[in-house]
């Protein structure tokens, strides 16, 4: 049986298709053969209940129209759009809206430190970070559920996190620098003459990338401080380095240091996945300029003393 379809202005021809007669065949939104290709097949398979699988040339993926395409058991399927109504429970739609506000928080961070990714990001990279957003909404009580935001939450759990889960920044530089605010709106960091970096073969020079992360905790007023790199020459001794960063900590904030690792030779960058790490080294809350401890807070309901109503005794 041949099929003229119109789309886009242009006639095209089913012929080509093949069918198997189903009794849910009828189903199936049949408008989805206009944005179908005629060298595309679509096998509709015996037994199967609003379900077909795709051959030909063009192997589609994806939402078209109310049809969805999916690869199941190594075969291309299609099935219809469930047309059942999604009914979730307070629970589920408060889980929800606070993964929805870690995921944000969680991109923005990406988008900050996102020129260090080059030395060591991997693929996990996101989901992992998500993860341990996730782990900093945790600490917000549950008292907050559907409502939870980063600043209720203990920020600090996020120093540590790495770039890479093939390799840890630690293992390459053995001595973070000291971060504090020392002095209102000032960041300070210093390595000592102590750091401790790893000799790499080849390497006749390490270089250390810095980015400073400063996020308004209520709002869009965000801080990217880039810095330019640390080159330490890995034949002489390194006297150490100290750098103040000026910020805007006014507000709720949270500052966010992460420190990346590379190495050259003598002509170029060393791109061994085993030369190469970062992480989050620094993260802590600040409220008006000073550092705010993470303490676990409670909605507490207050309790109001009905007062009897009449004229009171005097006794005595």
């Amino acid at each position: 049986m041949d099929l003229v379809r119109t789309w886009g202005g242009l006639e095209l021809s089913a012929v080509g298709f093949e069918y198997w007669p189903v009794n849910d065949a009828r189903k199936l939104n049949m408008k989805a053969f206009d944005y179908l290709s005629f060298t595309h097949r679509l096998m509709l398979c015996k037994g199967t209940k609003n379900m077909a699988t795709q051959g030909g040339i063009i192997q589609l993926s994806g939402k078209l129209g109310d049809l969805i395409f999916s690869k199941k058991k190594g075969r291309n399927a299609v099935r219809s759009k469930s047309s059942k109504p999604i009914n979730q429970t307070e629970a589920s739609k408060k889980s929800s809206a606070d993964f929805g506000a870690a995921s944000s928080a969680a991109a923005k961070i990406r988008k900050a430190f996102k020129p260090l990714f080059v030395y060591g990001a991997d693929d996990t990279i996101i989901n992992r970070l998500n993860k341990q957003i996730l782990a900093v909404f945790k600490t917000i009580s549950q008292d907050f559920s559907g409502n939870k935001k980063l600043m209720q939450g203990d920020i600090k759990l996020l120093t540590g996190f790495q770039f890479s889960s093939f390799i840890q920044l630690d293992t390459l530089l053995f001595t973070y620098p000291t971060i504090a605010v020392l002095l209102p709106n000032q960041l300070n960091i210093a390595f000592g003459e102590s750091t401790g970096i790893k000799q790499i073969e080849r390497a006749t020079t390490a270089v250390i990338e810095l980015m400073c992360y400063n996020m308004d905790l209520n709002g869009d007023e965000h801080q990217t401080i880039p810095v330019n790199p640390l080159t330490i020459p890995l034949i002489s001794k390194f006297r150490g380095a100290k750098l103040n960063i000026p910020l805007v900590l006014g507000g709720d904030r949270a500052v966010l240091v992460a420190i990346a690792i590379h190495y050259l030779d003598d002509k170029c960058n060393i791109n061994s996945r085993r030369a190469r790490a970062g992480s989050i080294v620094f993260a802590s809350k600040y409220k008006d300029g000073i550092e705010v401890p993470f303490l676990p807070m409670e909605i507490v309901e207050t309790i109001i003393e009905e007062k009897p109503e009449g004229l009171a005794w005097e006794l005595g």
